[in-house]
């Protein structure tokens, strides 16, 4: 799986399960349909909101933190669709 490489590295640092569903929430509320560039914006936004710049270097608060931000972002174009 994806990330399952960086299993093992400081225990402070975001998890490959956490990174793995960064990307799939992203990919979820993005309209960005292009793949590189749905890396491209997943990695503007975490700097811009997060001031990180990968997900790779995100410390496990800061990935759920993260992770909340984009389920609240999912739930309310969930809701609009209502």
């Amino acid at each position: 799986k994806k990330y399952d490489d960086l299993y093992g590295r400081d225990s402070e640092m975001a998890t490959p399960p956490q990174m793995r569903k960064i990307e799939v929430l992203w990919k979820y509320v993005t309209k960005i349909k292009d793949p590189a560039k749905q890396k491209a914006g997943l990695r503007k936004f975490i700097k811009n909101k997060f001031k990180v710049d990968d997900i790779r270097f995100m410390s496990k608060s800061k990935a759920s933190r993260v992770i909340a931000v984009l389920e609240k972002i999912k739930l309310n174009k969930e809701l609009k669709a209502i």
